[in-house]
C-alpha cells in the first residue's frame, strides 16, 4: 500500500472511520454518528445522507488520485448512483456530483451537464438559489470546463455573472445567503468557504483575473476575523462584515472547510493564510475555550463542535444575530461554563478532510496526530 502523503495517520484513520459509517446496501454514508461505550452507532434516517455521501465520494476520489491508495472509489460511486440517482434533486448536490463525476470521466456527466447548462440560462431561477447551491453549481460547471468543454465554460460564465452581480456584497466582499430580504445578510461560515472555493476554482480555470483579485482580497479579510484561539465563527453579517454569532464552532471548519480556500490563498501568497491553517488545527488539538481535544484517538473519532449549552433554536439565534448587528460590532463569546462539546460526528466532515489534505505535504507542523497532541501538552505546560 502506498503511504499517504500529508497527515498520513489522520487521513488513514479518517478512511477507516468512514468505512464504519458506510451502508453498502443503500450505497450511502451516515447522516449522523455517535459513540456509545466505544461503539459507533450510525443514523441513516435523514435525506442528508445523499449530500454527505457526495462529499465523502469527493474525498475518497482525492485519496485515490493523489496517493494511489485503493479506497474502492469506483465501486462506491456505482453503488451510490444505482441506489440514489433519482433521489438527487437538489441542484447544488447535482453540481457537486458533476464535479466528482467529471474528474472520474463518468457517463452520467452529460446528463448532469445538460441540466445545469439549462439552469445557467435561467437567471430568475439562479437568483432563487442560496449561495451554497450557487457555489456548487459553479464548481460542477468549472470542473467540466477544465476538461475543455466550451459549453460548460459558457454556462459557468453565465452562473458567475449572476453570482457577481447579485450575491456578492462589493463593499464587504462577503456573499449574501439568499436574495430574500429576511435572511439575505446573514451568511454562515460554511457558505463563505464554498463561495471562496468556487471563485478560486473559477478564476483558476477561466483565467478571470477580476475573480482572482476578489478571492485574494476576500480571503485576506476573512482571515482577519479568525478568533483569538484559531476558531472560525459560525454566522456573519454580509452587510457589515462583522460576526453575528460565534456558535456553533465546528471542527470541520477548522480542519477542512477553511483550508478549502486557505490552502490556495497560502499558495497565492495571501498574508496570514499559513498561520490561520495552523491555528485552526491547534484549536482541534485542545487550544480552545474548553481546553478539550476535538479528536479522540481511542477509538478514533472527531467531535462535531463546541456549542452553547442553552436551548437555541433558529429564532433565538436570529435574535442574537440582530442584537450583534444593532451594536455594530462582533458578537461576544459565551462564558466557558455555558459551552459544551457536541459529540456527534457527520460523515461529510471526514469527506472534506480527505478532499482537502490528501496530497499536501507542505505543513509539517500538522502532519501527525502525535504532534497535535504535543502542541496541546506544550500549551498546558
Amino acid at each position: 500500500m502506498t503511504e499517504l502523503i500529508l497527515l498520513p495517520k489522520l487521513i488513514k484513520l479518517g478512511c477507516d472511520l468512514l468505512e464504519k459509517m458506510y451502508d453498502g446496501d443503500r450505497g450511502v454514508f451516515s447522516s449522523s454518528s455517535r459513540l456509545y461505550e466505544g461503539r459507533l452507532v450510525n443514523d441513516f434516517s435523514t435525506g442528508s445522507s445523499i449530500r454527505y455521501s457526495i462529499i465523502v465520494l469527493a474525498g475518497l476520489q482525492q485519496v485515490e488520485k493523489s496517493t494511489g491508495v485503493d479506497v474502492r472509489f469506483d465501486a462506491k460511486v456505482e453503488r451510490f448512483l444505482s441506489k440514489n440517482w433519482r433521489a438527487i434533486g437538489d441542484v447544488g448536490d447535482r453540481g457537486l456530483l458533476l464535479a466528482v463525476l467529471s474528474r472520474a470521466g463518468h457517463g452520467h456527466v452529460d446528463h448532469l451537464l445538460d441540466d445545469l447548462e439549462a439552469l445557467s440560462k435561467d437567471g430568475a431561477r439562479l437568483r432563487q438559489l442560496d449561495v451554497q447551491q450557487l457555489s456548487w453549481v459553479l464548481l460542477g460547471l468549472v470542473s467540466v470546463a477544465e476538461l475543455g468543454s466550451d459549453r460548460a465554460t459558457r454556462a459557468a460564465r453565465r452562473v458567475f455573472a449572476v453570482y457577481q452581480n447579485y450575491f456578492l456584497n462589493h463593499d464587504t466582499l462577503l456573499p449574501y445567503h439568499v436574495l430574500t430580504r429576511w435572511r439575505s445578510r446573514f451568511v454562515s461560515f460554511g457558505a463563505i468557504c464554498y463561495f471562496l472555493h468556487s471563485w478560486h476554482e473559477y478564476a483558476r480555470v477561466t483565467g478571470d483575473e477580476s475573480a482572482a483579485n476578489v478571492f485574494r482580497e476576500a480571503a485576506r479579510r476573512v482571515i482577519l476575523g479568525q478568533g483569538p484561539r484559531g476558531e472560525w465563527a459560525w454566522f456573519y453579517d454580509a452587510e457589515t462584515g462583522t460576526i453575528a454569532d460565534w456558535y456553533q464552532v465546528y471542527s470541520v471548519h477548522q480542519a477542512s472547510m477553511a483550508p478549502l480556500w486557505l490552502l490556495p490563498a497560502h499558495d497565492a501568497g495571501v498574508p496570514g493564510a499559513e498561520r490561520a491553517i495552523i491555528d485552526g488545527f491547534r484549536w482541534l488539538a485542545g487550544v480552545n475555550e474548553l481546553d478539550i481535544p476535538m479528536i479522540s484517538t481511542q477509538p478514533f473519532y472527531c467531535y462535531r463542535s463546541l456549542r452553547r449549552r442553552e436551548f437555541s433554536d433558529k429564532a433565538i439565534r436570529a435574535f442574537r444575530a440582530l442584537i450583534a448587528v444593532a451594536r455594530h460590532r462582533d458578537a461576544p463569546f459565551a462564558r466557558p461554563t455555558r459551552v459544551e462539546v457536541n459529540r456527534e460526528c457527520r460523515s461529510y466532515e471526514l469527506g472534506w478532510l480527505l478532499f482537502v489534505w490528501a496530497g499536501r505535504s507542505d505543513f509539517p507542523t500538522i502532519t501527525e496526530l502525535s504532534i497535535l497532541e504535543q502542541e496541546r501538552s506544550n500549551n498546558d505546560g
